[in-house]
């Protein structure tokens, strides 16, 4: 009795163990969709011409070892068949699920040969095994050409596939992208993403990415984008130097402009009369009476006359020029002031929430 006892307390934790799940002691089972995650169904071979057993078997081999080279685990067509029989050519969506579900599988291939005498055209097709719809094809062709020469090639087919499998389990790429200033817009090959700062997926591939904002210039980068992976961007845009002075220096070319338009008005006034200096015409002989003519009314009247047209012309020239930009630059002081006045005002009224350990902020006013 006391050795049927000690043999019972030796076997109690081997049984033990043989009933806990394979995730390890006291942890629970992998999921269904973890191990649907990284499952591929391979449907049996559809043929289309005449092609003997033993060749189907050669290609059929070949496909499941190009899928093998991959990391999905690959439900073969045996298994197919006998989880789901018959599915047949399995073209439509809900074949394709149902055959996903009853394999547990996240992908299921659909491969095709045609056969022409010694011309051989194959696709294999990849499905997602959740929506039915089709994530990948290859297709391939040979000409005067043997079973062989086809087992290669749905060799090649299937391993570029497995290779696209394995990207697209990772799941697609994503931009996060942060700009200084913040707000800034975000073009993606000349469409609109959003604002800084933002984090979305991105289809793979070289795109260019746009950063802009008003008043600063313009960033561009060009991003080749891989399935499963983050691209982070912090891209701070310089400011656009402005082409204005300052406010200060535009009094000043207003007041200057001013002053030239005034001149001008009065050398324009003075053009074509006597040349006067006080009340005396202008001397410049030795005979104080070689400037001077008498008038019909007796009163002197100046020989020498005032030409002043090309002066009152450069006065007014620089006059306009220099009232121009002074009005400009104060224009443009006035709009950036009321642009930050206002973007001040909208940051003001923004709230920010927060969760702090124990504790829930909100900061902002409304």
């Amino acid at each position: 009795m006391l050795g049927r006892r000690a043999l019972a307390l030796v076997l109690a934790p081997a049984v033990w163990l043989a009933g806990v799940p394979t995730g390890g002691l006291g942890g629970a089972p992998a999921s269904a969709e973890e191990a649907a995650g990284s499952r591929l169904a391979v449907l049996p071979l559809t043929v289309q011409g005449d092609m003997s057993q033993a060749d189907r078997d050669d290609l059929t081999r070949a496909l499941v070892t190009g899928f093998e080279r991959g990391s999905f685990s690959v439900v073969g067509p045996d298994q197919v068949l006998s989880k789901v029989g018959d599915p047949g050519a399995c073209a439509d969506a809900a074949c394709i699920t149902g055959v996903a579900s009853k394999t547990g599988a996240a992908f299921v291939a659909v491969p095709k040969v045609e056969v022409n005498d010694r011309d051989y055209s194959i696709e294999v097709a990849l499905f997602n095994g959740q929506t039915g719809e089709r994530a990948a094809v290859s297709q391939d062709s040979c000409e005067i050409c043997g079973v062989v020469d086809a087992t290669g090639l749905l060799d090649s087919a299937a391993a570029t596939l497995g290779q696209k499998l394995d990207a697209l389990s990772k799941g697609p790429a994503t931009l996060s992208l942060t700009a200084m200033p913040e707000g800034a817009v975000v073009l993606v090959d000349g469409e609109l993403l959003g604002t800084a700062p933002l984090e979305t997926p991105i289809p793979p591939g070289k795109h260019t990415i746009r950063v802009s904002q008003e008043g600063f210039i313009p960033s561009e980068r060009v991003i080749t984008f891989v399935e499963g992976v983050q691209e982070d961007l912090n891209i701070e845009l310089e400011k656009m130097p402005n082409a204005l002075p300052g406010r200060g220096w535009g009094w000043a070319s207003l007041s200057l402009g001013l002053v030239g338009l005034g001149g001008a008005v009065g050398l324009t006034y003075l053009h074509d009369r006597p040349m006067r200096i006080g009340d005396r015409c202008s001397i410049q002989a030795p005979d104080p009476d070689f400037n001077v003519m008498p008038g019909s009314d007796g009163d002197e009247i100046c020989k020498e006359l005032w030409d002043t047209k090309w002066g009152a012309l450069s006065a007014g020239i620089a006059g306009a020029a220099l009232t121009t930009l002074g009005v400009l630059v104060i224009i443009d002081h006035f709009k950036r002031s009321d642009r930050s006045r206002r973007k001040a005002v909208k940051d003001s009224r923004s709230a920010r929430f927060g969760v702090g350990p124990g504790s829930v902020m909100i900061q902002g006013r409304f």
